[in-house]
């Protein structure tokens, strides 16, 4: 579950932060908080989106796709997304 939760991060950064730029780096942080959680930090440097914009899609809207943040929310403990001064997002996930 943590796989397809960070797989799902991964995919919207490079679909949304960097529209599909190849070229871009996103670095990826993972840490052991304790016996039973996970910290992961996914951190990328294109174009920030708007909080408001983040959220996931009506579940009875029948469609292919823009459920990540449906995943994302349901399977980690906590979510938070940081804007950085440089440019980018840092987003921390908590299994």
């Amino acid at each position: 579950m943590i796989k397809l939760a960070i797989d799902e991060a991964l995919q919207n950064i490079i679909r949304y932060a960097y529209d599909f730029d190849k070229t871009k780096n996103i670095k990826i942080t993972l840490e052991k908080i304790s016996d039973v959680s996970i910290k992961a930090e996914l951190r990328d440097y294109g174009t920030r989106v708007s909080e408001n914009q983040i959220k996931p899609r009506e579940l009875n809207d029948v469609r292919p796709g823009g459920l990540g943040i449906h995943f994302i929310k349901n399977i980690a403990k906590k979510m938070s997304y940081e804007h950085q001064e440089d440019g980018g997002t840092l987003l921390t996930l908590i299994f």
